[in-house]
Formats: structure tokens, C-alpha cells, sequence
């Protein structure tokens, strides 16, 4: 596990763009709040065409209806498991390329201790889809993943045409 910050990555610039983005899942309005010492699996894919939703564990895919053009856009999946996750979730914050990079910022929330909150075993996860035409750049794309504290978690290098 490679532990480094990259928040001098995340300063804006004139080179950097904030991506916008749309949740395909939709997000409770509970009262949350973030650990930044969460040691839960993150699982991370970014899907560029049908086959590659693939990936994707089956009763994710099942909960959503997918009709997407992967020509026009990109989906962005990361979920949390291999643990007992009681009430947890995981959210995508942000989306911001720099160059060659698109960094994207995740959120690991706990149930906050004013919350009531059944015990009960899921595999939360987020799933968002960007245009592929809001990318600034295009060709050989480095995806990071960073956690809510800027700490590197995954990184993937794709081509996006």
C-alpha cells in the first residue's frame, strides 16, 4: 500500500478542472460522520463499456437499471467489503483531473452516534458516471483514488478515447 498525500495534487489551478458528475445512486439523508481512520476494503473500478460493468459485484449490478451510452460517458464504481459493514457507506466526493490525472476524492462515513442505526450487514457502495467530453484531456488517463485525509488508496492507468 503506497501512503503518500497528494493534496498539493487537489490545489486548483488553471490546469486543473472540477468534474462534474452524477450519482446513479441515490444517497440517504442521514446524519453521518467520516472516520478518518477506516481501515474497511475499498473496492474500486472504473467501467469504459459494457463489458467491463462486468466487474462489478452481481447484486450491485442488479440494483441498478443501466441503459448507458459508454461511448458518451464513464462510470465511476467503489464500494466498501470483505468486512461486516454495519451501517457504513462510501460516497464520491469529487472528481478533478489535473493533466493526465483524474483524482477522485472518496468519503468512508460511520453512522454518527446521534443516528439510530439497525445492525445489519451490507456492502455499501457509489457509482457515478461522468461525460467523457468534460475530460480535458484524453489518451492515457491515470485515475487516483484518494481518501478524505488525500491518502492514495488505489490508482489505475486507462486509455479514454
Amino acid at each position: 500500500m503506497i501512503n503518500f498525500s497528494i493534496g498539493s495534487l487537489l490545489s486548483r489551478d488553471k490546469d486543473n478542472k472540477m468534474i462534474s458528475f452524477e450519482s446513479l445512486v441515490p444517497q440517504s439523508g442521514k446524519n453521518i460522520c467520516q472516520d478518518d481512520n477506516c481501515k474497511c476494503n475499498v473496492d474500486f473500478h472504473i467501467l469504459t463499456n459494457e463489458d467491463s460493468f462486468l466487474e462489478v459485484p452481481k447484486y450491485h449490478r442488479n440494483l441498478v437499471d443501466l441503459h448507458i451510452n459508454y461511448d458518451d460517458y464513464v462510470l465511476i464504481y467503489v464500494s466498501i467489503g470483505g468486512n461486516n459493514v454495519r451501517g457504513c457507506q462510501v460516497k464520491i466526493e469529487k472528481i478533478i483531473q489535473e493533466e493526465d490525472k483524474v483524482i477522485i476524492k472518496i468519503k468512508r462515513l460511520l453512522p454518527s452516534a446521534s443516528n439510530f442505526s439497525l445492525e445489519v450487514v451490507n456492502v455499501p457502495y457509489d457509482l457515478v458516471k461522468i461525460k467523457r467530453n468534460k475530460l480535458i484531456k484524453k489518451g492515457l488517463l491515470d485515475f487516483q483514488f484518494v481518501d478524505q485525509c488525500d491518502k492514495l488508496l488505489y490508482s489505475e492507468t486507462l486509455k479514454i478515447d
